[in-house]
């Protein structure tokens, strides 16, 4: 997909009133840069990385996410 799709598509979806656009591939921030657009983009591929930095044990400890009283925290 060309970069200027994804440009426009963010265009339009901030243009609907969307604080943010999530690329939930991890492709994408490959091509489209947060310079190309006005609406933050958001790297999933980096917050779920900043996310495992803080809480490692969501991965090591096989607990699931539901079963901790501190996610999200």
């Amino acid at each position: 997909m060309p970069p200027l799709v994804l440009a426009r598509s963010s265009e339009h979806l901030a243009s609907k009133g969307c604080d943010g656009v999530v690329m939930g591939c991890t492709e994408i921030p490959l091509i489209l840069r947060p310079e190309d657009v006005e609406v933050p983009l958001l790297d999933s591929t980096r917050l779920w990385r900043r996310r495992l930095w803080k809480k490692p044990w969501i991965v090591r400890s096989g607990v699931r996410s539901s079963e901790r009283s501190d996610v999200g925290s």
